[in-house]
């Protein structure tokens, strides 16, 4: 198109300003939706239970007498309470 007479025009311009800061981390890294504040639920909390874990192994770390290592193992405490299967198992095993 060209110009309209009578019609003033005005002059404008855009500009596209892109910048892109990268550290010393790979192109993989800029995916990661850590880095994008993005924290799935299921690692929170699975890092969550291993540092409890960790944790729970400084507490009841010893040695017996022969110098031997002994540790307790965590129990993850059930929510839940499971169903007695007895019955289904007994007929199985008729």
């Amino acid at each position: 198109m060209g110009k309209v007479p009578g019609l003033k025009q005005e002059d404008t311009s855009a500009n596209l300003v892109t910048s892109l800061l990268i550290k010393n981390n790979s192109i993989a890294d800029l995916w990661k939706m850590e880095i994008l504040g993005i924290m799935d639920l299921v690692e929170t909390k699975s890092k969550e239970m291993e540092k409890n874990a960790v944790k729970h192994f400084m507490k009841t770390v010893d040695r017996d007498e022969k110098g031997r290592y002994i540790v307790k193992l965590p129990w993850i405490e059930a929510k839940e309470i499971v169903q007695d299967n007895r019955s289904v198992a007994e007929q199985h095993c008729i």
